[in-house]
């Protein structure tokens, strides 16, 4: 059997455990578990199968650790994008895009969509406009879209 490289120090061993003592069940969290799990000698297949990661996955995240520590992790878990909103901004892009169309926020003929409703092409625009902000992925766009629409929900059954 091959001996494992990877051992975290005793310091680092105790800023995890403090920090799994604090986190919720979220995916920074899952993470950190696989990782000094990986670490104390856990077997791979069941740190894959309890936490439904790959191998490189789980090899990956301990060499983020490694090089970032937990901050590199947290960066990880929200899909790689460094840049994101605030709950302040996210707040203001919800009233906006609730507020107005496409064709509306942009103008006719500015490539924007003339549709009523907000598509990803135009979800980045707008972000990139009114708050500087550019995601790695279209899937960011996609989940963006539909944390909004959950916001919305939640505020029409709160009146």
């Amino acid at each position: 059997m091959a001996r494992r490289g990877f051992k975290l120090t005793l310091a680092e061993e105790q800023e995890i455990k403090h920090i799994l003592e604090i986190a919720g069940s979220d995916a920074v969290y899952d993470r950190l578990r696989a990782v000094w799990e990986y670490s104390n000698g856990v077997s791979m297949a069941s740190i894959q199968q309890r936490f439904g990661c790959s191998r490189s996955a789980l090899l990956n995240w301990c060499r983020v650790y490694r090089q970032c520590g937990v901050e590199g992790l947290v960066s990880r878990c929200m899909g790689g994008n460094n840049a994101r909103l605030s709950e302040a901004q996210l707040a203001d892009l919800t009233r906006r895009l609730a507020q107005t169309t496409p064709g509306g926020a942009f103008g006719n003929g500015n490539g924007s969509s003339h549709a009523q409703q907000w598509k990803v092409k135009d979800l980045y625009r707008a972000v990139r406009l009114w708050y500087g902000v550019v995601y790695n992925s279209p899937s960011s766009y996609y989940r963006l879209l539909k944390r909004i629409h959950r916001l919305n929900q939640m505020a029409l059954s709160r009146s």
